[in-house]
This record gives C-alpha cells, sequence and structure tokens, in this order.
C-alpha cells in the first residue's frame, strides 16, 4: 500500500491543536501523527506531498477568489515550522514530493494515478474526496485535531452522522470540480518512496533533532519506520 500524506494539511491541524508551549508544536505534531499513521495503516510504501504553491496561477485564473482569506501582510506563522519539517523529513530519508506550481492536492492526484498498487491518502482537504476509487484509492479525513481516529473516505456502511457530513462534502465538492479539480499529471523529479530503514542524512537529523527538542516525536517515528510487519 502506498500512503500519501497531505503535508500542509496536517501541519496546519497540528498548528492550531498544540499548545504553542511545546517547541516548534506544529512539527512535533506532525511527527507524532506520521508515527501513528505508519504503525496504524502499515504502508510498503510513503511520500509527504507539499505545497510548492497554495495559491497556482491556474486557479486564481479560474477562481480569482481562490484563497483569497489567506491572504495577508503579516509574516506567516507556519512558515519556519514548514521549513523545518521538511528539512528533518528530508534528513529521515522520507519522499518529500513537490511541483513548482502546484498544491500538494496536484501531486498526490499525480501520485495515485501512477501506483499500481493499493493507496491511502491522509488529508483533511475535502477536494481529495474527488480522488476516491474504492478499494484502490482511499482518503483517510481527520475528524478533529490530530489524534482522533480518521475516518475512511470509501465504505457504503458508515455511520450515519458520518455519512450526513460526506453527503454534504460532496455537494461542496461537485462544485469545487467544475473549477479547480487536481491535477493528476504533474511533472515530478523521480522519488523513491520505500521506507527508509536509516536516515538519509544521519548528522543533520541529530543536529536538528537536539536544537528543536524533537527527540520524542523522532523515536517514535523512526520505531515505526522500521517495523517489521507491513500490509500485504
Amino acid at each position: 500500500m502506498l500512503l500519501l500524506i497531505d503535508y500542509s494539511s496536517l501541519l496546519f491541524r497540528s498548528f492550531h491543536t498544540l499548545p504553542p508551549s511545546i517547541p516548534m508544536h506544529a512539527v512535533y505534531g506532525f511527527l507524532n501523527m506520521l508515527a501513528r499513521l505508519v504503525t496504524d495503516r502499515g504502508p510498503q510504501h510513503l511520500a509527504i506531498a507539499v505545497d510548492e504553491d497554495w495559491r497556482p496561477a491556474f486557479r486564481v485564473e479560474a477562481l480569482p477568489s481562490y484563497k483569497t482569506h489567506r491572504l495577508s501582510d503579516e509574516p506567516d506563522p507556519i512558515g519556519p515550522q514548514e521549513a523545518l519539517g521538511r528539512e528533518v523529513l528530508t534528513a529521515l530519508g522520507v519522499a518529500v514530493a513537490g511541483a513548482e506550481g502546484f498544491e500538494a492536492e496536484d501531486v498526490i492526484a499525480t501520485l495515485a494515478a501512477r501506483a499500481r498498487e493499493p493507496v491511502e491518502i491522509v488529508s483533511g482537504d475535502r477536494d481529495l474526496f474527488a480522488l476516491v476509487r474504492d478499494p484502490k484509492v482511499r482518503v483517510l479525513y481527520p475528524l478533529t485535531g490530530v489524534t482522533k481516529l480518521l475516518t475512511v473516505v470509501a465504505a457504503e456502511d458508515l455511520p450515519p452522522a458520518v455519512a450526513r457530513r460526506l453527503a454534504a462534502a460532496r455537494e461542496y465538492l461537485a462544485a469545487a470540480r467544475r473549477v479547480v479539480p487536481p491535477v493528476a499529471d504533474v511533472r515530478l523529479p523521480p522519488l523513491d518512496l520505500a521506507l527508509p530503514a536509516t536516515p538519509a542524512h544521519p548528522r543533520r537529523l541529530a543536529q536538528l533533532v537536539a536544537t528543536h527538542d524533537l527527540d520524542t516525536p523522532l523515536k517514535r517515528v523512526r520505531a515505526a519506520l522500521a517495523a517489521p510487519a507491513r500490509r500485504p
């Protein structure tokens, strides 16, 4: 199974869920959730999809109001943590996938389309519901924060309350797909999607962990990546 994770979506949730008293709390929370996802889902392959452009020109041209609510003259408070998290993941050896001029959802759509194995997508972005092709492609949608159990957007026998939320989301999705659907043919650099057995840059990883007090979540991630049992 290939696990595709929407980095910005989960980092944003961590930033607004965990207390800022925790050093680099968004990265801390993201790494904890990564460890849990790898442990619970047991993927053979993994990629972290990133936004190289969170407001691509082609989407703004189609919909000028696209994400204007996020525009601000103030510095992005998540920016430094977003950069740190990428550096940690790269040093760890996890595939970080992005494409200039595109969002993470486009990278995820492209990798899902290329996959020759079952795919699970983790994101709080409902636009990605468009990619669901049960049983080949599923979306794991976080209900709250970063610690609650995920809703699998694929099954037909969902609890009534969850089914109602998904039905409402599908109405939104139907409108969104007419304007800015995920792009599934983005050009990506060569990627090694295998789970890393050892860090790609151990010295840099150790430096980052020590500097930013990330030892605890990194131990959880490395233990999850090293677990021998994987789903077929």
